[in-house]
């Protein structure tokens, strides 16, 4: 009994290869039960990724709607019914369809109006500078942050071939208007600041594009028809504008959607923003900035797949915790049938895990493997002891 019981938890602690991710879900009132296969039933949330095979069934009249991905279209979930999510729509299993509210026309930038594959960072360290991407009209103010012991700084505007264009000191000032007539609309330019003092010259760059006035009108429409048909659903409202913008190259203006979508948390700390921030800037063409917050939502605690394969995608390298290269020594071990080595081994990861908080999912599976371990070499009591506390664990934990 106590063997079956155990195993059940590891492979409630392992669960099945995950569904293409197609949309996301927010619920601002009423209860919306998720249901994915190899998982328990959930409650969905403000911010729920949903994947090809999940099922979604209104429990409580909720205020709830659904975008999907690739028909960029935004739903509004009835009060009663079940439905089957797919890669482009919701099958209804019961009750009405879900209501069209708006659906995102595609955009894409001007024929050549993609800034080149070095552009620089939305944010970053010694001397960052700003905006980055394209702006909405002249005239544009950049800033940046003072290097250390800088004294004063000089900007430069070049043009896309790297021609400098204007020049201009800016004594100890950390911010300073471009002049109108270089920065011609529709054009990329890049704007690099060099700071001097005491010290080595730092030097920092950005990329912008002044909107040309048809597509700087067309943007603007777009901005107040989402925000006509999302006004009862900031998430929902984020995430269309972050696409909104990321696609007319506005990148400067992604983190007003990510409060949008993350409303009350620190979205500079949570792997789901980090990520989504990642997916905005490679869709506005700035892969080295894309990939920067990729790393970051990774290094934050998130593992998902397709995460990981983004990092690599672009050229990155989603680096394993100490915790998760000691798991992988672990499993070594076990497939080796060096028990007892493992045992240390795997007594050695939760203890990492307990220090570092890094949540009831992550702590439940692992206390499963040790759990395990302890089964194998048949002290029981302590397996049974280790069992229980990874059951309620893995029970209690959000697994989207």
């Amino acid at each position: 009994m106590f063997t079956s019981g155990i195993l059940s938890v590891i492979l409630i602690a392992q669960p099945a290869p995950l569904p293409k991710l197609v949309g996301m879900l927010s619920v601002t009132s009423g209860k919306v039960r998720l249901e994915r296969s190899g998982r328990d039933p959930e409650w969905a949330g403000k911010y729920v990724r949903v994947r090809i095979g999940d099922t979604l069934t209104v429990v409580e009249k909720p205020t709830a709607t659904l975008r999907i991905d690739l028909s960029r279209e935004t739903f509004r979930l009835p009060e009663k019914g079940s439905w089957l999510v797919q890669e482009r729509s919701l099958k209804v299993l019961e009750g009405a369809a879900p209501t069209l509210i708006h659906r995102e026309a595609g955009r894409r930038q001007a024929p050549g109006a993609k800034p080149p594959t070095m552009a620089g960072r939305i944010r970053g360290g010694e001397g960052a500078v700003g905006p980055l991407g394209a702006v909405a009209a002249n005239p544009v103010t950049i800033t940046w942050t003072r290097a250390a012991g800088a004294k004063k700084a000089q900007v430069d505007l070049l043009d896309s071939a790297g021609k400098k264009t204007w020049s201009k000191d800016a004594g100890s000032a950390v911010s300073m208007a471009l002049p109108s007539g270089p920065l011609k609309p529709g054009m990329w330019f890049q704007v690099r600041v060099v700071q001097s003092g005491a010290g080595n010259p730092s030097v920092a760059s950005t990329w912008i594009r002044v909107l040309p006035a048809p597509e700087k009108s067309a943007l603007e429409g777009s901005e107040r028809s989402l925000r006509a048909a999302l006004a009862e659903d900031s998430v929902a409202l984020g995430e269309a504008l972050g696409e909104l913008w990321a696609s007319a190259g506005m990148v400067s203006k992604l983190p007003e959607a990510l409060k949008l979508v993350f409303a009350g948390a620190e979205w500079e700390k949570n792997p789901e923003a980090l990520w989504r921030l990642g997916v905005w800037l490679e869709a506005a063409g700035f892969t080295g900035a894309a990939r920067t917050e990729y790393e970051r939502a990774w290094a934050a605690g998130g593992r998902d797949p397709e995460l990981k394969e983004s990092i690599e995608r672009l050229g990155g390298n989603a680096e394993l915790e100490d915790w998760e290269k000691l798991a992988a020594e672990r499993d070594r071990l076990m497939a080796e049938g060096k028990l007892k080595e493992a045992l240390s081994i795997a007594e050695q990861v939760v203890g990492k895990l307990r220090s570092e908080d890094k949540g009831a999912a992550v702590l439940g599976k692992e206390l499963t493997f040790l759990g395990y371990v302890l089964l194998s070499l048949e002290e029981s009591m302590r397996a049974e002891k280790v069992a229980d506390e990874a059951y309620a664990l893995l029970k209690s934990a959000d697994w989207r």
